[in-house]
């Protein structure tokens, strides 16, 4: 049984400091391609995330996409 730690980051800098939050080597990352795709999805342990976080978190992104905030990041991107 192997255990395989993923950091999802914007950029080397901020896996890095992830990876060091973690109590982990940053000079041991891999870094891959940015997915082409325009879906991004986050994933966890299973269970790590509360339903209570999970709430949050999609609350917070339906607030960004009403606002038009979404659009804003999307287009610059």
């Amino acid at each position: 049984m192997k255990i395989v730690n993923i950091m999802l980051a914007h950029g080397k800098i901020a896996a890095a400091k992830g990876f060091k939050i973690i109590n982990k080597d940053p000079g041991k990352l891999i870094h891959g391609n940015s997915f082409p795709e325009e879906t991004l999805y986050l994933a966890s342990t299973k269970n790590a995330v509360s339903d209570a976080d999970k709430k949050k978190l999609n609350d917070a992104f339906m607030a960004i996409k009403a606002d038009g905030t979404y659009d804003k990041i999307y287009a610059t991107y």
